[in-house]
């Protein structure tokens, strides 16, 4: 008799693994951060109505500065989805609404955005820029929304010139102001530090985190516990490798989301082959698909791994 039983599709099972998320010491640190900017109850329960801390209603932001692949938006949209003030059903009612700078990045391009994701109908282009932030403003009241989230900001300045940043630094500060004031969150690399640097307003009123490289002194356990829970949810032999902890950061410069996102990877390509464990050649594999790299520039083969310089590799 034939066997009918579907079997699991391995692209599916990386996919459900993808919505693991990994908790650290950070989800804390970003929880009071919100905590502060957010206005309290009497119980100490977070309220979802910014925080004012001037009789003109100015709130305060939060900025949060990582390199590329070090996990800063999946960190920001767990904290924002899981606080139980900022959840709603309702589509009347965002509590928050993220978006990222269009492209070409321009403060009416980003108004414009704001509108979209916030459902607002369709709206002419040919307004001018504080007609639309106008339209912004009344939008976010309508929906009761206290927080915008602007990711990847740091695209918002790109070869912009010094005008044209000062602009957009005055329109971030605008939102943050008088009836219907919003709190603030910009995520971006460090080149959105040294723009908001620049302005000293701005800097008084954000208070930044900034999510440094990992160890293997700090995140190895973690890690390791992350593939052993991954290997288990697919049917995999963890790996038997010392070392692959410390070469899968070396890899991943030091970067947590690089580092999942590799290790997803590998499980992937163990599934794909029909693999019974996952191997220090999944990993390698991998990492030469991404970078191009010879056997002696691989991080996963190499002897001398710690001292290969990925500078030189073209990692993508």
């Amino acid at each position: 008799m034939l066997d009918t039983t579907k079997q699991p599709n391995p692209f599916e099972i990386v996919e459900e693994l993808r919505r693991t998320y990994i908790s650290t010491p950070r989800d804390e640190h970003l929880e009071e951060l919100l905590r502060g900017v957010l206005c309290q109850d009497a119980n100490g329960e977070v309220l979802p109505q910014p925080r004012h801390y001037t009789k003109t209603m100015d709130t305060r932001g939060i900025m949060l500065i990582s390199e590329s692949g070090a996990g800063k938006t999946s960190l920001i949209h767990r904290a924002l989805s899981q606080t139980p003030a900022l959840r709603s059903s309702d589509p009347d009612r965002l509590p928050w609404i993220a978006v990222r700078p269009p492209s070409p990045a321009s403060t009416k391009g980003l108004g414009l955005e704001v509108l979209r994701q916030s459902g607002y109908p369709s709206t002419s282009s040919r307004l001018n820029e504080r007609e639309i932030w106008d339209r912004v403003r009344h939008r976010m009241i309508a929906l009761g929304t206290a927080i915008l989230w602007i990711d990847e900001a740091q695209d918002l300045f790109r070869t912009k010139s010094p005008l044209e940043t000062r602009n957009i630094l005055n329109t971030i500060k605008r939102q943050m102001q008088d009836v219907g004031s919003l709190v603030i969150i910009l995520s971006g690399t460090d080149d959105l530090r040294q723009m908001a640097a620049t302005d000293q307003q701005i800097t008084r009123r954000f208070r930044t985190m900034t999510l440094p490289d990992i160890s293997e002194e700090e995140q190895g356990p973690l890690l390791r516990d992350a593939i052993e829970h991954f290997c288990a949810k697919v049917g995999l032999e963890k790996p038997r490798s010392s070392d692959l902890v410390a070469r899968l950061i070396h890899a991943s410069r030091g970067r947590l989301g690089l580092c999942v996102e590799t290790i997803l990877c590998a499980i992937e390509l163990a599934l794909c082959c029909g693999d019974d464990a996952l191997e220090d050649i999944h990993f390698a594999e991998h990492f030469a698909n991404c970078t191009g790299c010879t056997p002696g520039d691989n991080v996963f083969l190499a002897r001398g791994w710690s001292r290969i310089n990925l500078d030189r590799l073209v990692v993508s």
